[in-house]
C-alpha cells in the first residue's frame, strides 16, 4: 500500500484513495456500545468476547 496523502494526524502520511478508502474522511474511531438484555433485567456484568 503506498501513501502519498499527507493528512494531520500526528505526522504521519495516511494511504492513498483505493476502494471505499478516502484519506479525507479517516477520523479516530473511538466509541460507546450499549447491550440491552431482551428481557428488561437491569446488570452491571462485564461482557467477555473472545
Amino acid at each position: 500500500m503506498s501513501a502519498t496523502k499527507s493528512l494531520s494526524n500526528g505526522g504521519g502520511v495516511y494511504p492513498s484513495i483505493q476502494g471505499l478508502y478516502d484519506p479525507a474522511q479517516e477520523h479516530d474511531a473511538c466509541g460507546v456500545g450499549f447491550i440491552a438484555n431482551m428481557y428488561g433485567q437491569r446488570s452491571r456484568a462485564i461482557l467477555m468476547v473472545r
